[in-house]
């Protein structure tokens, strides 16, 4: 019964139903408001392993166990890193699938020109992670990265591991998982979404998005459940509960959610505020879920997806301004995302070799220095490969609460990670 009332009310059979006439106008090519929310979750994550890499590396946290209030900002960080990588899977998955949703809603078939769509992700996302990953590999022969407590952000490769990383497949190799660049995990796991688009489609023409994303949800849990019924080891559960299958259930409701925008449309709103306190909201949820709850990591892998679902929801009509802060660095997120590791372990290494022990002023000097490097290597790297086109306005209309309404779905450029 749910999958027929799933399937019922987004179809999949490559005629969405028609755009209603009062939201029959086209949304603006460029979006700002997802670069918005692209920006905060790869703010996050920086905000994460800043905080891990100072209070860890100074030597007053490790020889005296911490202050009291150490444990739960470490907590809390760590569960802001998981909040901007969910965001980030959902966040893909909508805007890879955007287009090609506009497209069935006017009765194209489900289907895409596979060539071309593997030659532009490739373009879009393999060379600034090779680049990146170069850049790691000789960053971290150089520093002299035992400072780090625990470990280092960045490390120099093995000759398996560089395969693995070179190939996409270190998520399915425990030793070189976290190797190199600490998070380039989610770029691997991202390039498998996207090989496994084609067939999403395929499954799609037969079952609908809508009952495709209740059998991987079902999947994953059963993924998840494994891991916390068996003694597996540390590095078996970290392969199960961060591959493809496991987290493929978030992109594809990305996708059901790209179709749902174009059927019923978005509501335009200059209101900021309002999607911030959604996201803190869906952040102060992940972190209670995640701590409070037995088993809180399979309640927060499950609930938080939906949770963002609706804030990219929202962040679609937001009439965010185009050189405003948050628009600039979601613009350049995929460089923040790659390149922040590497700067972060310059900028402490630096700090340490210069004598300063306080975890507050590494954090001062360590987070814009991560910036700097990160608009270099956009300007100098990443701006080279994206397929870049003239934002354009549509016409809007004055919905029955007066607010204005956007309908269908024209082009939206290609996401980040």
């Amino acid at each position: 019964m749910l999958f027929q009332k799933l399937n019922a009310r987004w179809p999949h059979r490559g005629h969405a139903e028609s755009v209603s006439a009062t939201v029959g106008t086209s949304l603006p090519k460029y979006l700002p408001g997802l670069d918005a929310v692209r920006a905060l979750a790869a703010m996050a994550v920086l905000a994460c392993h800043a905080v891990q890499a100072t209070t860890v590396w100074s030597p007053r946290w490790v020889s005296n166990g911490g202050a009291a209030w150490a444990a739960p900002i470490r907590t809390a960080m760590e569960e802001a890193g998981a909040w901007g990588v969910g965001i980030f899977f959902v966040l893909s998955g909508l805007c890879i699938h955007l287009p090609l949703a506009r497209k069935m809603a006017l009765g194209a078939p489900p289907q895409i020109d596979a060539p071309s769509y593997f030659r532009r992700r490739f373009r879009r996302i393999y060379p600034p992670h090779l680049i990146a990953l170069g850049l790691s590999a000789v960053v971290a022969a150089a520093l002299p990265l035992a400072h780090f407590a625990v470990h280092p952000m960045i490390s120099a490769p093995s000759f398996r591991q560089l395969a693995a990383h070179l190939l996409m497949v270190h998520t399915f190799v425990p030793s070189a998982f976290y190797s190199i660049n600490h998070v380039l995990w989610t770029i691997a796991v991202e390039t498998h979404f996207y090989l496994l688009y084609p067939l999403l489609l395929a499954a799609r023409r037969r079952i609908g998005t809508g009952t495709l994303c209740v059998v991987l949800l079902g999947i994953s849990l059963a993924l998840r459940m494994t891991g916390k019924v068996f003694a597996f080891d540390a590095e078996m559960k970290l392969i199960l509960e961060r591959n493809f299958v496991c987290r493929f259930w978030e992109w594809t409701l990305g996708c059901w959610l790209a179709e749902r925008i174009v059927n019923r449309g978005i509501e335009l709103t200059p209101n900021l505020r309002a999607l911030l306190g959604g996201l803190l909201v869906t952040y102060a949820i992940s972190l209670g879920l995640r701590n409070l709850l037995p088993y809180g990591g399979i309640w927060s892998g499950t609930l938080m997806p939906l949770l963002f679902a609706l804030a990219l929801t929202a962040a679609c009509g937001l009439a965010a301004q185009p050189d405003s802060f948050l628009v600039r660095v979601g613009k350049a997120s995929y460089s923040l995302y790659l390149v922040h590791p590497i700067a972060l372990s310059i900028a402490l290494v630096t700090t340490r070799a210069a004598g300063i022990t306080s975890a507050w002023i590494e954090f001062a000097i360590a987070v814009p220095f991560a910036f700097a490097a990160t608009f270099l290597f956009f300007r100098c790297v990443e701006q080279h490969y994206l397929a870049t086109a003239p934002p354009s306005r549509a016409p809007v209309i004055q919905g029955a609460s007066g607010r204005k309404i956007i309908g269908q779905i024209t082009q939206l450029p290609s996401p980040l990670v």
